[in-house]
């Protein structure tokens, strides 16, 4: 194979890893990330099929206000309501309006005025609803207080005060006109234009309902778009999650797979330095060459690899670090808001005692906690003094008419009577008829006692401390105080309503750096809305638009998205503060931030890792290397015949073995060298112990063969000398090749004679080489005596003696002059067979029993007797 095919198989393998181990980490990053997108987008269907279960169509309708309509035109308007008031705030708003889709734009009306006149109205005008001329009179209405009350009557049925009209500001309320027609109105104030929207509920059909709920989650999510069914696009995949023509279609952030690998430059950039490298240094020749390559390459796929699986496995964690964040944080917010109840009753507290301390201290009303809505009396005898000058009727009455009752029911008070007149004389308190008919008209006299009594006011536990009495749907807080004896025994009361004391604690609260985002909203008064942390401008707009829309989901961690900000929110009710809402809210951002620096942290880890590994795998390379290099020195002597070498051994572990091993190695092949000149390589490496080294004697079973010439004295006399020898050669050239080939060993050569020795150590077949040996040999001479015949020589004739049983082999001699001796019982026998063979009717082939039966199935045998019965049977080998 080539040198540039080598490398491109090289190269082509080493990409196909890198492709292989990307697409395993791809497949798995793509599973979560779909599994994320799915999720999600399985929120938002949720969310959306809520809205759209229970709408019903202008048959079905009872009322053309049911709840489920109401919610939708809330929630959906919403969005537009917000920008509304972000266009009205710039220069050229007019232009801008234009250009916006106003939500039910058939059955609505936007209408804007200034200064008591119209400026802009875009939609239906509402003429057939209203009076003529209805947008002059609101207008007008707004510009003079004086007239609201009776100008507001062109859209209300009743009589409206400014109060009531502004409960509702930048809120959706509900109005019945004539015909049984309602609408659904919304008023906000954008500097200082006046803005009103008008949807008339009556003409809101179920489509409209349903294509405004699609337009909602189409603009607020930027990858939704309206469509038949909802459908998840996954790349150029699409999956239908639910079967409906009001669906929605959802396109996933899903990236391609060179999107993917592309996110990793610098592994990228790690890899591709790798191939460099290698190619610098010769491709798949450096790492076939080089051992310490090989370490340095095999480190660096590894922790490359290893890198990847470890980033995906992040990928895991981080879904569940997220989980866990989210719970953490609704933990964290559950908290809050026990700290938040604690801090009340300790602001509550506080209060309670710098109350009574004014009253202790004859201080009253001088400190700056009266300048809210905290009401109070003082009374002695003749005189009473309340907390201010102008109380509105009910806060005046209910403290004039309650203070006579309280203390005509303590034992202290001078004066002893059951009319009220007479204590309310004693302590200087002026009735106002009117006042004290307000009060009754509420509460009434027949309750007062219900009131006290059932509240156990009297009791000695209760003086000093704050009650709670429910009247008119809210919490009454008073506090009771009483002291002195005689003409200067005083009595204190302090009305306020839990809302009031609650609002005044949310204004002052003060809240630490590391507390959570918090918003607050009363269910009374718009004008009560607190943000504590948060610096983000959110409206009580957008916060009303919140709370509808998520209804049903209080208690639970929400998701939204406002100005292209992904936000976790959750709604939460506390049983101290009755009469608020609280949002908690983070960005997601924020929320998962400990992510993005747990992720960041991972990448130096890793490309620490990365300098460390190749640090420590030099090292490393360096000192397994070391005895390599010094054992690979020895070797090259070696090869240069320099045995002269012996390496230094240091330690127990693998390579010092390997040098002991090596040093072993060099001494036999020392001693090789001595004996090599005298012995054959089978010799050699019969003399060769199981551990290497080279012995000089050897014991075990072996067959000999003994063979010569027949006649062979009378030949060397008859014949020429020069033809005796010529014939020797030829006829021990066969012998040689034929000995060779079945792996026998030459004993010695006397004469015409020849001995060999077949070991059982050399060979598990050395029975069947013997007697191959001998065959071949009888063939052969049979071809030389044919070609002798025709050249008009003489021909010869052998015979053969093989023998089985245990030798004796051993080495004599010393280093100038070495020869191998046999001895044994085998060795006398076939040359005594040899000599019987001349008797022999077949092969001239002699051999004993164990021979003959380890062979009996490859050739065929007859007895053969010789002169000396004693030596038991023997057998002819017939060809």
């Amino acid at each position: 194979m080539s040198y540039y095919k080598l490398q491109s198989i090289f190269f082509m393998v080493i990409c196909s890893i890198y492709i292989l181990v990307t697409q395993v980490s791809y497949q798995l990053d793509s599973s979560l990330n779909v599994d994320r997108e799915r999720s999600h987008f399985q929120n938002i269907l949720s969310e959306k099929n809520q809205l759209l279960t229970g709408i019903k169509s202008k048959d079905e309708e009872i009322f053309s206000n049911y709840p489920k309509k109401l919610k939708i035109i809330e929630i959906t308007s919403s969005p537009f309501l917000q920008k509304l008031s972000k266009i009205l705030s710039n220069k050229g708003w007019k232009k801008a309006l234009r250009k916006e889709k106003i939500p039910f734009a058939q059955q609505s009306c936007l209408i804007i005025g200034k200064n008591g006149s119209t400026k802009v109205q875009i939609g239906h005008k509402m003429d057939d609803i209203f009076d003529k001329g209805w947008d002059k009179s609101i207008f007008l209405a707004l510009n003079n207080p004086k007239t609201m009350y009776s100008r507001l009557q062109a859209i209300y049925r009743y009589p409206v005060t400014p109060e009531e009209f502004q409960n509702y500001f930048q809120s959706f309320q509900v109005l019945y006109h004539k015909n049984n027609q309602f609408v659904f109105r919304y008023y906000t104030k954008v500097k200082k234009l006046d803005v009103f929207y008008l949807v008339r509920l009556n003409m809101v059909n179920k489509k409209e309902l349903i294509n405004s709920t699609l337009d909602f989650f189409e603009s607020s999510y930027p990858n939704i778009k309206s469509g038949h069914n909802d459908t998840i696009i996954l790349g150029e995949n699409s999956e239908v999650l639910n079967s409906t023509k009001d669906g929605l279609w959802y396109k996933a952030n899903y990236i391609s797979y060179f999107d993917y690998i592309s996110k990793f430059v610098y592994f990228n950039c790690f890899f591709v330095l790798i191939l460099a490298i290698l190619y610098a240094f010769g491709g798949y020749r450096v790492i076939a060459i080089h051992f310490e390559f090989k370490f340095l390459i095999i480190y660096l796929f590894f922790i490359y690899m290893l890198s990847l699986v470890f980033l995906q496995s992040f990928e895991y964690l981080k879904n569940n670090k997220r989980d866990l964040l989210k719970r953490e944080y609704e933990s964290k917010w559950l908290s809050h808001i026990k700290l938040i109840e604690d801090q009340y009753f300790s602001y509550r507290e506080e209060l309670r005692v710098k109350i009574l301390k004014e009253f202790d201290t004859d201080t009253m009303f001088k400190g700056d906690l009266w300048n809210g809505d905290i009401y109070g009396i003082w009374s002695t005898k003749g005189k009473s003094i309340l907390s201010h000058q102008n109380l509105d009727s009910f806060n005046y009455s209910w403290l004039t008419r309650y203070m006579p009752y309280l203390a005509g029911k303590q034992p202290e008070l001078p004066i002893q009577t059951d009319k009220l007149a007479d204590i309310s004389s004693y302590l200087g308190i002026q009735e106002d008829p009117e006042k004290a008919m307000f009060t009754d008209f509420f509460v009434g006299n027949n309750k007062r006692k219900t009131i006290f009594d059932g509240g156990k006011i009297f009791s000695t536990h209760s003086f000093r401390i704050f009650k709670s009495i429910p009247i008119m749907g809210q919490s009454i807080e008073i506090l009771f105080a009483k002291k002195g004896v005689g003409e200067d025994y005083q009595l204190m009361l302090t009305k306020t309503t839990m809302a009031s004391l609650q609002s005044q604690f949310f204004k002052s609260h003060k809240i630490g750096p590391d507390s959570p985002s918090l918003i607050i909203k009363s269910q009374r008064s718009r004008e009560d809305f607190f943000k504590h942390s948060y610096d983000k401008p959110i409206s009580v707009q957008e916060f009303d638009s919140l709370y509808t829309r998520f209804l049903n989901q209080k208690g639970s961690m929400i998701e939204f998205r406002k100005n292209d900000q992904d936000y976790f929110a959750m709604f939460l009710k506390s049983n101290v503060f009755k009469y608020y809402d609280l949002l908690f809210l983070i960005e997601k951002d924020v929320l998962y931030a400990s992510l993005d620096k747990m992720q960041t942290d991972l990448y130096r880890f890793v490309w620490f890792f990365y300098i460390a590994v190749l640090l420590i795998s030099y090292l490393l390379t360096k000192v397994i290397l070391k005895p390599i290099r010094k054992l690979k020195k020895g070797l090259i002597k070696v090869k240069h015949n320099d045995l002269d070498v012996q390496l230094e051994v240091k330690g127990q572990d693998e390579s010092a073995q390997v040098i002991t091993q090596f040093n072993s190695m060099v001494l036999e092949l020392q001693r090789k060298e001595k004996m090599l000149p005298f012995i054959s390589s089978a010799v050699f490496e019969l003399l060769r112990s199981g551990s290497g080294k080279i012995d000089t004697k050897y014991s075990g079973n072996a067959v000999v063969l003994f063979s010569d010439i027949k006649s062979f004295t009378k030949i060397s006399e008859t014949r020429d000398p020069q033809e005796v020898v010529d014939m020797l050669n030829d006829y021990f050239s066969i012998w040689q090749e034929k000995i060779e080939r079945n792996g026998g060993i030459v004993d010695r050569f006397i004469g015409d004679a020849i001995s060999v020795v077949y070991f059982e150590k050399s060979s598990h077949n050395f029975i069947q080489q013997a007697i191959q040996t001998s065959v071949e040999v009888m063939e052969a001479l049979q071809k030389l005596n044919k070609t002798r015949k025709e050249n008009g020589e003489f021909v010869i004739e052998n015979g053969v003696g093989l023998v089985f049983g245990e030798v004796y082999f051993s080495m004599v001699g010393d280093e100038n002059k070495m020869e191998f001796l046999i001895q044994g019982i085998p060795v006398a026998l076939s040359e005594y067979l040899e000599g019987q063979s001349r008797y022999s009717n077949h092969s001239h082939i002699i051999l004993d029993p164990y021979i003959k039966k380890a062979a009996e199935y490859q050739y065929d045998f007859a007895e053969f007797e010789v002169e000396d019965k004693s030596l038991g049977k023997f057998y002819e080998l017939v060809l």
